[in-house]
Formats: C-alpha cells, structure tokens, sequence
C-alpha cells in the first residue's frame, strides 16, 4: 500500500498533539482558554502603549512608507509606459522580442518618465496650487466676520418686517437666525482665526523659511522618493520574495490560497484606487476651468476641496459641494447657484459616465454595503478610513462569500444565490440528495397559509433530515479514505 511523503511529519504532530492533550488530560481546553485570555488581557491593558511604539516605529520608517504608498499607485503609470516604449522599440528596431539590455531599458524610461511627471505635480502644487489656496484661506477669515454680520442683520430684517409670517414662526425664525450668527461669531470664525490660519501661516513660514522642521520633511520626501524608483525597478524581485516565503512558510494549499486572495486584494486596491485618483483629478481639473471662466471666488481652493473629497465613494462630492458653496454664498448668491447648478450637472455624468469607465465594478459591492463600510471605517479611522474602507471591506466580503461556497460544496448544497430565495427548506432523502422547498405564490401572498406551512415544519423532521445529512457526508468520507489507501485514514 502506497503511503505519502508527508505521511510522518502528518503522524509527528498529530502524535505530540495527542502526548499535550495525555499530559494536561481533560484541562486541554481550558489552558488553551486560559492561555488566550492572558494574551488578549495583556494587550488590552498595553493597548496605548503598544500603539504609540506601533507609533514610534511608523516614525522612523516613515519615508519607506511614502515610498511604498507611492510605488503602488505610480506603478500602473509605470505599467502603461512600459507597454509603450515595448511597442515602440519594436517598432523601430524591427524586433519581435526584447533582449535584457533593452528590457532594462525600457523600464528605466518608463521609471524616469513616471518619476518626472510625480516630480512636476509635486512642484506645480507647491508653486501654483498652494500659495493660491493660503491666499484664499486668509482673504477668506478677512471677509468672513463682515459678510456675516451682513447676512444677519439682513435676514433679521427681513422676518422682523415681514407681514405674511405669524408671531410664532418670527419668533421661531429670529431664533435660528440667532442661533446661526452665535454659531458663526463665536465657533467658526475662532477656529479660523486661532487654528487654521495660525497652521497655515506656520506652514507658509517654513516654507518660505527652509527651517530645520521643513528640511526633515523634505528629507523624507527624497528618500520615499529614492524608495519609489528602488521598488518600482524591483517589483518582480520583491514579488518573486513573497511567493519564495509564503511557500516557505505554509503548506502548498495554504501558500496558493494566500497569493491568490493576495492577488485579488490588489486587483480590487489598485482598480478602485487608481480610477478614484484619475477621477478626482478630473473633477478637480474641470471644477478649476469652470469656476475660472466663470470668476467664481475661491477658485482654486473649491477645486482642491471638490478633487479630494471625491476620493470618498458616495458621500465625496455632497461633502465637497456643501463647504464650496457656502464659501460662494458668503461673497454671491448667483454666483452659488451657477455653481450648484455645475455641481449637479457633473454629479450626472461623473456617477453615469466617467466613474463606471474608469472604476467600473472593481469591488463588487452592493449600493447597501458600500455605504456600510463607509460609515464603519469613516468612523474608525476618519477620512483615510472613508476612502479605503470600500475595497478593504470587499476584500473581507469575496473571502467571507468564498468560504460560504466552499462549506456549502462540502455540504452537497447549491451555492447559486438564486436557489435561496423564497427558500422554505432543504430536505434530504436517504441517498444524500437535496430537494429545494420553495415557498408557493399563494403562501407568499398570504400571511395565514405561510404561517401553517412554516408550523408544519417541526423539530423532528429537521433533526431528521440532518442526520440523514451527516450519515450520507460519513459515508462520502468513508469512500474517499478507501480510494486514497492511507491505512491510518481508514482505521480512523
């Protein structure tokens, strides 16, 4: 009889798992119990502590970061150059396949071109973008105080003297016109004063400074970029490592289970990210042109606001539109609704054209469940949690869903979601086969006779059909031990 080569590793572990169990005897469970709950105690106690070393460590490794963050959304970028420039070469060498030198070639072109074009939107912000927006942001608390007093002392003119409204809704009005006024006087304009204007004020200083604070940043920012090109040159050598490791580390099976749900939390990263970037950057593009031409205030800082927030699924362009307009109102209320009416206008077409074109159903979510994840990791982690949560919660989705199909394979049930629904049971006659009961159109559309139906459904004929279940799933078992030959299988 044939054995497999693993055949005595198999027989050593199960064989010092059965010695632990003799040696701590029926308390086996209970010191696994016990040994978790210290660990678990232990870090919940230390928590703080443990994240500000997580912390600490994030600090010293924070150019690597940057690095890796932006090695993997250059790298499509990388991607598309080098199909190019391939194309190219052999077009003009007359080739049909690449030797190593023009192989190397080729990527350090695409890697060169990729980092060129990083380095002029770095220096087209910092030069264009960012003193428009510090410009905007202090005209802004300038103006803000005496726009609003206006609009106060406007609207309460206007409630006060109006003869349509009754005493009750005046008063009602003058109330939350006052509320606002004391909200704006003694929240808003505060905070724009002591806090944002202080930190932009402090950032435009070292900026123009080059203070020590400035040079560590930058520093940072050269080595993340010195990571980038390291880890774009290398992608095949680091990924090649991977793979060496996890087969390395875990069983075959195992190794191909994890390079494969890899593989797909990539796939769905990289789709919903790098479309979501592409997007915003053309809303951003298209909100500058508009609120250019139209000589809309606060142009380039509306922009900015609309591009980034739309990087946030679902709520982005609403959580964008609301401070930009409110910004508009302060100085133009025409002016506003001819922005609202933009906003509207490129909702339409971002949410049906360009956003399905370039991200598609990357994710595979429902509407209900992109919204839950939403809120769940915008609630744990803020706005970082709000852009990465949806591909990061489709990836626990696809593995949950997967899992589910594999144990219903296992079961010798149907795994096609449309068998489930009007579902009333599953009954299993003695050879293993299942028959599914569906609801009937008259017991959908009546209450009484789905009742009687689901009463006549009692514990004893469950009970039944499950054990006609699992003696069916230990027959199956049983046959498989037989064909496979593995005497201690079969002895089991």
């Amino acid at each position: 009889m044939q054995f497999d080569k693993n055949d005595k590793d198999n027989f050593i572990r199960s064989n010092t798992k059965e010695r632990v169990k003799n040696l701590f005897g029926n308390w086996y469970g209970l010191l696994i119990i016990v040994v978790f709950t210290i660990v678990v105690g232990t870090i919940l106690i230390n928590f703080d502590n443990i994240m500000r070393t997580l912390k600490l460590f994030a600090g010293y490794l924070r150019p690597v970061i940057i690095g890796v963050c932006l090695a993997y959304i250059l790298n499509p970028l990388k991607k598309r150059f080098e199909i190019w420039f391939t194309y190219l070469y052999k077009k003009i060498r007359k080739r049909e396949r690449l030797g190593k030198r023009a192989r190397n070639f080729v990527r350090y072109s695409s890697i060169t071109v990729t980092m060129i074009i990083l380095v002029l939107i770095v220096i087209a912000f910092f030069q264009a973008v960012f003193p428009s927006i510090v410009k905007s942001v202090m005209n802004l608390v300038t103006v803000l105080p005496e726009k609003a007093s206006e609009y106060y002392k406007n609207m309460y003119a206007w409630v006060n003297d109006s003869k349509h409204l009754s005493d009750q809704v005046k008063e009602f009005l003058l109330g939350a016109v006052d509320s606002m006024d004391k909200s704006v006087r003694e929240t808003f304009v505060p905070w724009l004063q002591n806090n944002l204007v202080n930190n932009v004020n402090s950032y435009a200083t070292k900026l123009a400074n080059g203070v020590i604070s400035v040079f560590s940043i930058l520093l940072n920012m050269i080595i993340g970029f010195i990571v980038t090109i390291y880890i774009l040159a290398s992608t095949e050598k680091f990924s090649a490592s991977a793979k060496k490791n996890l087969y390395g580390l875990f069983n075959k099976r195992q190794a191909e289970i994890i390079l494969h749900y890899s593989r797909l939390t990539n796939e769905m990263f990289g789709g919903f990210l790098t479309g979501k970037i592409i997007d915003s950057f053309f809303l951003g593009i298209v909100c500058l042109i508009y609120t250019s031409i139209t000589h809309t205030p606060y142009a380039m800082l509306i922009s900015l606001i609309m591009g980034v927030t739309n990087m946030i699924p679902i709520f982005g362009q609403y959580i964008g539109a609301i401070p930009s307009l409110l910004l508009v109102l302060i100085i133009s209320p025409v002016k506003c609704l001819s922005l609202l009416i933009f906003i509207v206008i490129m909702k339409q077409i971002d949410g049906n054209i360009i956003g399905p074109a370039l991200i598609g159903n990357s994710t595979g979510l429902s509407a209900f469940w992109v919204l839950f994840a939403i809120l769940l990791f915008g609630g744990l982690f803020g706005i970082i949690g709000m852009i990465i949560g949806v591909p990061l919660f489709a990836v626990f989705y696809t593995i949950f869903n997967d899992y589910i199909d594999y144990r219903l394979v296992r079961k010798s049930l149907d795994k096609r979601h449309k068998r489930y629904y009007n579902l009333k049971r599953i009954e299993v006659d003695e050879e293993g086969k299942n028959t599914y009961i569906k609801y009937t159109p008259e017991e959908l559309r009546y209450k009484e006779l789905r009742e009687e139906e689901e009463h006549k459904i009692n514990l004893s004929t469950i009970m039944f059909s499950n054990e006609v279940l699992r003696e069916h799933e230990k027959k199956k078992e049983f046959e498989k031990k037989i064909k496979s030959g593995s005497k201690d299988d079969i002895l089991k």
